[in-house]
């Protein structure tokens, strides 16, 4: 697969068709951190159903930004997106996470991600770090600012599910 990546961002950033990178970049950088964990995504890519089922299992407070149905499928702000976190961080693939602001890279790899942060027993202290859990104790619940409803952003090209 490292062999297609310089491909991939190549289709990156045609998908993209030229968009304003400070404008994207701005909005990136203010999505990020308007949650303790971001997640990109596609919604049919099973990378990203299980990086977002090992979140919801562990009871993270997290905003999903689905980016489209499947990168192929890509165009618009979701393409510019995707363009400008490679640009950024040098992996156009999803899903692409976010803790406390910072990459963690993808589902089984970057830096160091997520599956390799659960394995190492290092996940769930960082989650709690950035405020993405609930304390454990008795009154954590009372003290946890996040909504256990999980936020879901589509890009502008494509519509929530019904």
């Amino acid at each position: 697969m490292s062999l297609l990546k310089p491909l991939f961002s190549i289709l990156a950033e045609l998908q993209a068709f030229g968009y304003d990178s400070e404008t994207t970049r701005a909005a990136l950088k203010e999505e990020v951190r308007s949650a303790p964990v971001v997640i990109y995504t596609y919604s049919l890519s099973p990378f990203c159903t299980e990086a977002v089922r090992l979140l919801d299992t562990l009871g993270v407070d997290y905003k999903e930004v689905v980016l489209a149905p499947e990168w192929f499928l890509m165009l618009g702000e979701g393409a510019a997106k995707r363009a400008e976190l490679g640009r950024i961080f040098g992996r156009t693939s999803m899903p692409h996470i976010f803790m406390g602001g910072r990459s963690i890279g993808g589902l089984s790899e970057g830096t160091p991600g997520l599956l390799p942060l659960y394995e190492s027993g290092e996940l769930e202290p960082a989650l709690k770090a950035v405020g993405a859990v609930p304390e454990s104790n008795p009154f954590g619940f009372f003290l946890f600012s996040g909504d256990q409803s999980k936020e879901k952003v589509y890009g502008s090209s494509f519509k929530q599910p019904a």
